[in-house]
Order: C-alpha cells, then sequence, then structure tokens
C-alpha cells in the first residue's frame, strides 16, 4: 500500500503538469558513459539569447511511435530510440523496428521501452516496462531475456526496468520498481531491497536512476532519496531533503542523475534541480522563481544531461531547460506551433548526446527533436513569443547597426527598431505609438547610421528620425510645400562623408542634410538623378566622389564639388557593362576596389582603369544572382547574402563556399539594406527569417568521421542476413548477382553526404552516386571480388574507413580449374594416344591408315544423317543453315583432307600424316557444334530450372562462341507451362542466332519481364541494323513469328541500318 501511495506521488509530479501525456511510470535518463567530443563554443553561447532551432523526427518520417522515451548511440554508429510501441535502430536516413514476436523466444520482451545502455562489451541492453531486461547480439540480430521470476529469488526483482548503468569494475546494475539488481557474470541477479531494520539498506525498493561513481560506487535515486552505494562495505549512504537544511536535497524524490566534467553531479527531484559537490557534500538547488524568468522554469525535473561544453539540459512536463552554469541563468524552450523550428511537444522524456555533437530530445507525442549545434555556428535572432524579451520582436529585419559597446540596432519590417543587447541576449524594442509625439514615426525600418557627432539617424517609410533619448525621436518628414524638407518619405540609405555631410537617399533622390541649419539640400540641378528614382545606398570613393545606389536605374556617380553626374547601365551589346540596372548595395574593399551587388546580375566588380564592369554570377559560383549585401570582415573574402543563403566570396581566385538554411542560417533569403561588420569583425546579415550573426573566424567544418555501414545485402533480389561482423560473402552460380544498401552513420545533414562504391576485379574506378547509397552487379563470373565502400560530408570529411568485404563467386563447374585441368589432361591424353597410333600406322602399316580413312568417312557420314535427322525434328531450317554453314564445310573440308591423304599415302607417307591430322581436327569441330545443337534441340534444363536460369547458361555458352558481350535482365519471374517457356527460349536462341549471322554487333541486352497478365522478351543489339521495309532474308524472323504466335503472342521490330535492331515479344497470359 505504501509503495502505491508513492507511486501516484511520482506520477502526479512527473505528468500532472503536461496535461495531454497520460500516467505513466516515470524513465530515468541514460547516464551517458562516453561523454560526447567536445565541440567548438556553439552560437548560442558565442551570441547569448541566439534561436536554438530544433529538427523533427517522427512517425511520417518512419519512426515506430511519438512517444520517445530513451535514446543511445551504440558504438557501431546507429542511433536507437525506445518508444512505447518499440525499438528503433535509425541510421540517418531509414529506421529499423523491433517489437515482440510470440513465436520467437529471441525475440524482445516488450513494446514499451524504458530505457537502453551499451556495457563495455558492446552490448546493447533494454530495460523495458513489464518485460524486463533483454540483451541485443547485433551479430546474430536476437535477444536474450531475462524476466522477473518470483518463485526465483536469482532473477530480476521486477518486470518494470527504469535504469541501467556499469560501475567502473564494470558489473550491470537494474534499477527496477521493486528494487535493485546486479546481474552477475552465470546470469543470475544480486538484490539490493530495502530493510527496514537495517538503516544501511536500500533507501526505497522504487529505484529511478543510477549513475556510477568514480573511483568506484554507485550513486541510486529512490523515491526516498538520494543514496550511495559503497562496494567495499555493502552499505547505503543516505541523503535526504532536510527542511531545516538549505544545503540538503531540496526534494526526496529523485528522478534523473547526470555528471559534469568536474565530477559534479547534477540531480533532479520531484522539487527543483541540484547540484552536489562530492568536495564539500554540499547541494545547490535550483528552483523556481515567479519573479525571475532566469530561474528554473518548472520544478519537477525528470531528465538531465550535461553536454559537452559544459551546458545542463534539464526536462520537464511542460518546457525543456538550458542552464549555464557560468551564470546560473536558465532559457526555456516549448513547442510553438508557429515557429517551424521550436520543440514538437513540451513533455520532455527523453536527453542525449551523440558522439557528433548533437543533442536528442525525445518528447511524449511528438517524437524526437534533433539539435545540430554545427549549424548554430550562425547565431540567429528572431521572433519568438516564448522567449521574448531574448528575441526580437519581428523576424523580418531590413537594417542592421553593430556598435562598439556590443548593442546592434536592428531595424524590422512592421516592428520598428529593436535594441539588441549582445552580451545578454536581450532585446528592447522601440516602436510607433499613437499616443506618443515623439515615438517612432513608423514601424517599417530601411536604415540606421550613427554619424561622428554621435547622433542616431533612422530611416523608415514615414519620414528621417533622429533619436534624442532611448524612445525617443526627432521627425523629418517629406513636405512637398517645404522645399528644405525631405524629397520622400521613404529613407532608404543614411551616409556621412570624410567632410561630416550626412547624405539621405530616399525613394524620390538624393538629398544631403546641413547640420547647421536643419535644411536638406535636393540634387536635382540640371539633369543628375530622376526625381522620383529610388536611392538604396551611398558610397565614398577615395576620390571623394559618391556612388549612388537606385533600384532600378543602374548606378550613379557624382561629383558633389562639381554636381557632375556619371550613370552607368546595363547595356545587351556591352558584356563589360553594368550587369543589371538594379542596384541594392555597393562595398569599397581594402583595396579601394568598388563592388556592386544587384538584383539579378550578381556581383559586379568597378575597374577604374577601364571604366567598365566584371560581373561574378551563379554561372561562376555565387548561389544566387539576386544580392542584396556585401560585408568584409577582414579574412580576404567578402560574404555577400543572396536569395540563396550567403557566400563567402574571394576576390583573388573567385572562388565561392555557399551557405544556406541547413547550415543554420534564418532563412534562403535576405534582405536588402540588412548587412553590417561590427567593430570586433562579426558579420550580420538579415533576412526574411531574422538576423543572422557569426564570426568568420570561428566558423569550422563538421569534422566527425561518421562509420560507414553495410545496411542490406540481396543475392538475386532476396535478402541476405548479414552482421556488422560480416567480412566475407560466398555467391554459388547461378546466385552471381548482388544488390546492397550502405550509409555513414553522421547524423547533423545526412542529406548532403555523397557516397561511392567499387569492385576491385571487377571495376577500374570508383563508382560515385551522389546522395544514392546502393549499388548492384549482375551475372559477375567466377572469381574473388572486394567491395569498397567510401563516403564524404557536404565538408569533404571522409566517414571512418570501411573494412573491405571479400564475395567470392564459386563459378558452374565447367568453369572450375578442377574440371578444367582434368579436361586438359584428358585431351592431352587423347593427343599423346593418337599420336602413338598415327606414329605406329605410318611406320608399320600403310594399310592401317587407310583402314582409318574409311573409318573416320564412316563417321562423318553418320555426323550428316543424325544432323539431318536433327532438322526435321523440329529446326529444319535453322539447323541446315547452321550446318551449311559450319558443320558441313567443315565436313566436307575433311573429306577433302582425307583424299588428299589418300593419294599421298604411297609416296609421301609424312605429308599424308598432315592431312590426316587436320582431317581429324575438323571432324572433332564438327563433333562440338552437332553437340551444341543437340543442346539446343532439347534443352533439357528447361523443366528443372526455369526458363530464366536456362537462357542465362546457354547466353554464357554462346558469348563464349561469339565474343558478343551479352546481359540478361530478368524482373519478376515465375514459372509459365512447359511449352510457353519452350518457345520463349526458341526465340531467344534464334534471335541470337541473327545476331551472330547478321547484326556485326559487339554487345546484346536481353530483358525478361514477368507481370500477371504476360510476359515480354526484349532482345536488343547495338549492330548495324536493316531496313524493315525490306523483305528479309531467310527464315529466320519468320520462324520466330510462327513461334510467337503458337503461344498467343506478338512480335514487334525496330530496326534502320546503322541504328541496332530491336526485338519485342509479348505474349499474353
Amino acid at each position: 500500500m505504501k509503495h502505491l501511495t508513492l507511486i501516484s506521488v511520482i506520477l502526479a509530479l512527473i505528468f500532472l503538469p503536461a496535461c495531454a501525456a497520460p500516467t505513466t511510470p516515470s524513465e530515468p535518463v541514460f547516464a551517458q558513459e562516453e561523454p560526447a567530443p567536445a565541440l567548438a563554443a556553439p552560437a548560442a553561447d558565442l551570441f547569448p539569447g541566439a534561436a536554438i532551432r530544433f529538427e523533427n523526427i517522427n512517425i511520417e518520417d518512419g519512426l515506430s511511435q511519438s512517444v520517445v522515451i530513451s535514446i543511445l548511440h551504440d558504438r557501431q554508429g546507429y542511433l536507437w530510440f525506445g518508444t512505447e510501441d518499440g525499438l528503433n535502430r535509425y541510421n540517418g536516413y531509414t529506421f529499423t523496428i523491433f517489437k515482440p514476436d510470440p513465436d520467437n523466444p529471441n525475440s524482445l520482451s516488450d513494446r514499451w521501452i524504458n530505457v537502453l545502455y551499451e556495457d563495455g562489451d558492446v552490448n546493447l541492453w533494454i530495460g523495458t516496462r513489464l518485460g524486463g531486461l533483454n540483451r541485443y547480439d547485433p551479430d546474430t540480430g536476437t535477444f536474450t531475456q531475462y524476466r522477473h521470476d518470483p518463485d526465483d529469488p536469482a532473477s530480476i526483482t521486477d518486470g518494470s526496468v527504469t535504469d541501467i548503468t556499469q560501475d567502473s569494475q564494470g558489473r550491470l546494475w537494474v534499477a527496477t520498481e521493486e528494487g535493485l539488481n546486479r546481474l552477475e557474470s552465470d546470469g543470475r541477479f544480486t538484490r539490493f531491497l530495502n530493510d527496514p531494520e537495517n538503516p544501511a539498506s536500500l533507501a526505497d525498493n522504487m529505484v529511478l536512476a543510477l549513475f556510477p561513481a568514480q573511483p568506484q560506487g554507485l550513486w541510486v535515486g529512490t523515491s526516498e532519496g538520494l543514496d550511495f552505494f559503497d562496494p567495499q562495505t555493502g552499505k547505503f549512504q543516505h541523503y535526504r531533503h532536510d527542511p531545516e537544511n538549505e544545503n540538503s536535497l531540496s526534494n526526496s524524490t529523485i528522478l534523473a542523475l547526470a555528471e559534469d566534467s568536474y565530477g559534479n553531479l547534477w540531480i533532479g527531484t520531484g522539487e527543483g534541480l541540484n547540484r552536489y559537490e562530492p568536495v564539500n557534500q554540499k547541494f545547490t538547488r535550483y528552483i523556481h522563481d515567479p519573479k525571475d524568468p532566469a530561474s528554473l522554469g518548472f520544478n519537477a525535473i525528470r531528465r538531465v544531461l550535461v553536454d559537452a561544453n559544459g551546458i545542463v539540459w534539464a526536462g520537464t512536463g511542460v518546457s525543456l531547460e538550458r542552464l549555464d552554469p557560468t551564470t546560473g541563468k536558465f532559457r526555456h524552450f516549448f513547442s510553438d506551433v508557429t515557429v517551424d523550428s521550436s520543440l514538437s511537444s513540451d513533455s520532455i522524456r527523453a536527453l542525449y548526446q551523440d558522439r557528433e555533437g548533437i543533442l536528442w530530445v525525445g518528447t511524449w507525442g511528438g517524437g524526437v527533436n534533433k539539435y545540430d549545434q554545427h549549424k548554430n555556428q550562425f547565431g540567429v535572432y528572431q521572433r519568438d513569443p516564448n522567449q521574448y524579451p531574448i528575441s526580437l520582436n519581428e523576424s523580418s529585419v531590413f537594417s542592421v547597426y553593430p556598435e562598439a559597446d556590443g548593442t546592434v540596432w536592428v531595424g524590422t519590417f512592421g516592428g520598428g527598431i529593436n535594441r539588441l543587447d549582445m552580451t545578454s541576449g536581450e532585446a528592447i524594442a522601440y516602436r510607433h505609438d499613437e499616443a506618443d509625439s515623439e515615438s517612432l514615426v513608423n514601424d517599417n525600418i530601411w536604415s540606421i547610421f550613427r554619424d561622428s557627432k554621435g547622433v542616431l539617424w533612422v530611416g523608415t517609410e514615414g519620414g528621417l528620425e533622429k533619436m534624442t533619448a532611448p524612445g525617443k525621436f526627432q521627425h523629418y518628414r517629406s513636405d512637398s510645400k517645404n522645399p528644405d524638407s525631405l524629397t520622400g518619405s521613404a529613407v532608404f540609405a543614411i551616409y556621412e562623408d570624410r567632410a561630416g555631410n550626412l547624405w539621405i537617399g530616399t525613394g524620390r533622390g538624393l538629398n544631403r542634410y546641413d547640420h547647421t541649419t536643419g535644411k536638406f539640400i535636393y540634387y536635382n540641378e540640371g539633369k543628375p538623378i530622376p526625381g522620383m528614382n529610388a536611392i538604396i545606398d551611398i558610397i565614398e570613393d577615395e576620390t571623394g566622389d559618391l556612388w549612388l545606389a537606385t533600384f532600378d536605374d543602374g548606378l550613379y556617380r557624382l561629383d558633389p564639388q562639381s554636381k557632375e553626374l556619371s550613370h552607368y547601365v546595363h547595356s545587351e551589346q556591352d558584356p563589360t557593362s553594368l550587369s543589371n540596372d538594379s542596384v541594392l548595395a555597393l562595398h569599397i574593399d581594402i583595396q579601394k576596389r568598388l563592388w556592386v551587388a544587384t538584383a539579378g546580375g550578381g556581383l559586379n566588380l568597378y575597374r577604374s582603369a577601364l571604366d567598365s564592369f566584371t560581373a561574378y554570377t551563379e554561372r561562376d559560383c555565387l548561389p544566387s544572382d539576386v544580392v542584396y549585401g556585401i560585408a568584409e570582415p577582414g579574412d580576404g573574402a567578402l560574404w555577400v547574402s543572396t536569395n540563396f543563403g550567403i557566400s563567402r566570396f574571394s576576390p583573388d581566385n573567385h572562388t565561392c563556399k555557399n551557405y544556406t538554411v541547413r547550415d543554420g542560417l534564418q532563412s534562403n533569403e535576405f534582405n536588402m539594406n540588412a548587412f553590417a561588420v561590427s567593430p570586433d569583425g562579426l558579420v550580420f546579415f538579415g533576412g526574411i527569417g531574422g538576423l543572422t550573426v557569426f564570426d568568420p573566424r570561428a566558423l569550422s567544418a563538421n569534422d566527425y568521421r561518421p562509420p560507414l555501414v553495410l545496411t542490406s545485402f540481396s543475392v538475386n533480389g532476396t535478402p541476405l542476413e548479414i552482421s556488422p561482423g560480416t567480412r566475407q560473402i560466398t555467391l554459388q552460380w547461378p546466385q552471381n548477382s548482388f544488390g546492397f544498401e550502405f550509409a555513414a552513420l553522421g547524423f547533423s545533414q545526412p542529406e548532403r553526404t555523397e557516397y561511392a562504391y567499387r569492385l576491385d576485379n571487377f571495376d577500374k574506378d570508383w563508382n560515385a552516386i551522389g546522395q544514392k547509397r546502393d549499388g548492384r552487379y549482375t551475372n559477375l563470373p567466377g572469381g574473388t571480388y572486394t567491395l569498397h565502400l567510401k563516403s564524404s560530408n557536404e565538408n569533404g570529411t571522409a566517414s571512418e574507413r570501411f573494412e573491405p568485404l571479400t564475395i567470392t563467386v564459386v563459378p558452374p563447374f565447367w568453369q572450375t580449374g578442377w574440371f578444367l585441368g582434368a579436361l586438359a589432361f584428358f585431351l592431352l591424353g587423347m593427343v599423346y594416344t593418337g599420336y602413338r597410333l598415327r606414329l605406329r600406322v605410318v611406320v608399320h602399316q600403310k594399310r592401317e591408315l587407310e583402314r582409318q580413312v574409311t573409318e573416320r568417312t564412316r563417321e562423318i557420314e553418320k555426323l550428316f544423317e543424325q544432323t539431318k535427322e536433327l532438322a526435321i525434328v523440329e529446326e529444319r531450317n535453322r539447323l541446315a543453315r547452321e550446318l551449311h554453314d559450319s558443320a558441313k564445310q567443315k565436313a566436307f573440308a575433311a573429306l577433302a583432307q582425307l583424299g588428299a591423304a589418300n593419294g599421298l599415302l604411297p609416296r609421301e607417307p609424312e605429308v599424308a600424316r598432315t592431312h590426316v591430322r587436320e582431317a581429324e581436327n575438323l571432324v572433332h569441330d564438327v563433333i562440338q557444334e552437332l553437340a551444341f545443337l543437340i543442346q539446343e534441340m532439347y534443352p533439357l534444363a528447361l523443366q528443372e530450372k526455369g526458363l530464366a536460369t536456362t537462357l542465362r547458361e546457354y547466353v554464357f555458352e554462346w558469348e563464349n562462341r561469339t565474343d558478343v558481350r551479352v546481359s540478361v535482365n530478368v524482373e519478376n519471374e515465375t514459372r509459365l507451362p512447359l511449352n510457353v517457356e519452350q518457345a520463349i527460349y526458341r526465340i531467344a536462341q534464334e534471335a541470337l542466332a541473327n545476331v551472330a549471322r547478321h547484326s556485326h554487333a559487339s554487345q546484346v541486352e536481353i530483358t525478361l519481364t514477368y507481370t500477371a497478365s504476360q510476359v515480354s522478351l526484349n532482345i536488343t543489339d547495338n549492330g548495324q541494323g536493316f531496313n524493315v521495309t525490306q523483305k528479309p532474308k531467310g527464315v529466320g524472323l519468320r520462324s520466330i513469328r510462327e513461334r510467337a504466335e503458337s503461344i498467343n503472342g506478338r512480335v514487334r521490330i525496330e530496326s534502320a541500318p546503322g541504328q541496332g535492331t530491336r526485338l519485342e515479344i509479348v505474349i499474353l497470359l
């Protein structure tokens, strides 16, 4: 009864705050034995307050269920997700799901997975809700079950496993809701239970969390406090909440444990997060304070993780909490359907950091979320209602102005100005207020600038603003009745030249502000800048001339003293002219060169000596020809924002390194005017999704080398079970075709990984297949092959070396060495015996030679009779032609040789013997050809092996006779009536015979396709072809048509001289 009450209390602490979550037992976080490698400080730390963006993986992506309770990255490289309905293995692309099978005792014992753990021997341990403990063997793909047996005191104490860990001595510890268990080497369990009579026993039988202590011992979290187990004494030391001691635990219900790099233990309880410092045995509490938004967001902490950078993550039922231990401040993360990159659910069930540094967050109902810190080298500030004031009040950014003190002024479209403090991440918004005449005149901000006198100027849609105090502005508007006012309301550019003149670019031309009189001078004398033209950007060159970028009228060069104006526009007839008339930004680099950003013409470099332009566009390397901004932070490159990400452009060698939203940018689309470099070298680009900031000096490539694994292997289309240790596969002919799939187990951006493979002893070079991950080889000859695989990420970092796979193809017996050796020995014996016989005849008996001549003549006549009989049975026309073309001619040649020998025998026996030997060779050839024709007549293998295999065997023999390469592809093979298979086989024979006789082809492709309603045979060669309108010679095609019609088939022939021939036979079933 006591235990039921405790369980109810714990469930209430954990699950009641998440209204949608069901009441289920708690699942403590897996204690990470192998910390992820230390990473460079992520953007969220380089730029406090920058957005943390999550990617969601859910059932639509193949996950078996949306409640992810446990996560593990195994040493082979796979990610494992334990859910309420199955165990999932993930390779970055697809899931393999394991569930219980009642008919298989070696399957998983329960579908609800509470905890995952990999021990030092690379065994995967799975703790379930009702089925006890499981051990997975990756080599066999089987599970060993350890279940609770009430009649066996050496079994596990309960079927509900809540945590698993291994101590420093390598012993496995298993926590359950009914006690603590240690698995011994003999497979039996030693139990540790609460004994009310023994104060040094376990504090309570409900054990919820475990963590190994160093150098020895075990931390045990129970529903009645934190215990430390000393293996030397076998005693438990208790730590409990003491209301009178503020240095004690904040609560005695221990839900999660983790450890930082300093050896401090972090403890998630039912009432707050605690840090225990073993050195001084002091607990520090982190409790929710409603008055402090930077305090813990919610007190019931059921998951704790300390990442590789020392940041503490805590999962609650209503939020994900991020604690920076150096500041003691928390950030809170929630699910928000209006923010694509938010968490998919507020109820956190699992926290894990893999070896690549990626944080994985398992949720209730939202699957798993991925936080890739590699992408957060780019900090992003955007609107997030759940984070404000640690966010902008609007995401569409059109201007940015960083200052030396870490303040960044961010102009938004619709949200006014945000004063962003880069040290804290907090933003203060200044907006238009109808009730305040000194507020901003308009919330659409186009430009921001602080002049040499320290005045902050703001260009808006409604005029020019001068900040007189925080949030207070003096307004300068366009007034058609006042010639000294601005000429246009929309102020796109504010610039101060070296003489201290303040220039204002508006939607209706250029103005200069007179600080003394407070008046604006409009530059419209003579025929300068059209009054309706929008000035987007202004810059001064080393000669003192002003360059003016216009929205649709090209580029102007103004001499402020002489008022002389030069105009540059695009000309279709002049490739050295400006590439586009819409100019969005100007920049003069450290070498005093002018760069021009255009909306459609890419990036232009002005060649002052030639008064011409050189354009760099998508054809060179830019991601887009729409260039919004240019920044030069001093790293030897120009950084440009575009309509498809940003690019690091090298002016010296004209190369680019491009970045997109997949690398962590706010969006692929940026905005004009929104670009700047801070005094300390940070680069800012604004776009439709917020403000992107980064330090070019701190950008680093993802150098993680993921394991490369073979994920599947099939032989002739049939899957073959392989294990991680498989290094050799043997195939027996005719099973000599195989396919495979493979994956690099890197999870940062798997969609950008590129693959290649090579089969030694077959391929000369690597087969580069891009993002594809599969390969196939068909009809491999007998031999030994080695399969090599490789991959690389978007930065060119290669995967770990793949241990090559040796594949042995055992050939048919007639291609084996022993058979060929025996055949050679037999032939040599025959030759030797024949030689002795011939020698004896020549030397001793002329009459014996005459007898042999007569006997050979009878054999030839007999062979002619056999040939005639075969032709009569079925293949009269074709076999007659074959015999005429080859066998008959050779037979006549043999007779001629024998006749010559007979005439020379009395006079020149040695010469006669030469003719006899030649006759014997010709007779041997005739026997070979007749044997092959007999095989064609009686393909006995059809009935035994089927059409596809018999056809492959025939093609193999035919290739050896003709030196024509043939590929055979069979799709959806099935058995047909014998008469149909015989007819198709004969048609293929006849077609190949025509190829050999007439086509002069070097390659033939045969495709045999089966469907439910028909079977089709396609034979295509690359030979000389023929005119299908002319009547064909011979009987070959007629024979094919007759055979096809006999089995309800139709024939289609496509051919033309010089274009090869395609024969299609379709048989309706």
